[in-house]
């Protein structure tokens, strides 16, 4: 989720300003996040009816954070979807040329689905905690198998065997045994 996926811009910046403070390490507070707003020059906009400490008190609990994240990443994808269609519309009605109106259309829907399939990038930090997680578990394993045995005795003991989400190109010359 990034802050464009927020529909109201008061969302957009109480969220960048969280980001910004998640990164620095501070805490997530009513205090803090209104102190980052105000450095980002957004509190004016914001809070003229005390409407961030409201959300806060009425903020739902952090259990359910991953829910509500996929709630909020699924309203921001159908309204861009909605987007792109009322510009193929407004593009179909326009009267422009037929090839010219085809070529437009299929690039706004390539355009639509890479994004996406960039939905599922990650950031290196979240990348290198869990390469550095998946480190430690094998130093600790002490040679012990951490994932599914290939049968190949010397490539499990390097490896640890067959890990999950990994690829393993194995290759050889000709003639080399």
């Amino acid at each position: 989720v990034t802050s464009a996926d927020f529909f109201h811009p008061s969302h957009q910046a109480i969220y960048r300003a969280m980001c910004d403070l998640d990164a620095a390490r501070k805490p997530l507070d009513t205090l803090s996040i209104t102190l980052r707003l105000k450095q980002l020059d957004m509190l004016g906009k914001i809070d003229e009816d005390h409407y961030l400490s409201d959300l806060i008190g009425n903020a739902v609990t952090v259990s359910n954070i991953a829910h509500y994240a996929a709630m909020v990443a699924s309203k921001s994808r159908r309204r861009e979807i909605l987007r792109v269609a009322s510009e193929i519309t407004a593009n179909g009605l326009s009267g422009a040329l037929d090839d010219v109106f085809e070529s437009d259309t299929q690039l706004a829907l390539l355009q639509l689905t890479q994004k996406t399939a960039k939905a599922g990038a990650r950031t290196v930090k979240s990348v290198l905690r869990e390469v550095s997680a998946s480190i430690g578990r094998r130093y600790e394993s002490k040679g012990v198998l951490t994932g599914i045995p290939t049968g190949f005795g010397e490539y499990d003991r390097t490896t640890g065997g067959v890990q999950p989400g990994e690829l393993t190109v194995l290759a050889a010359r000709p003639s080399m045994g």
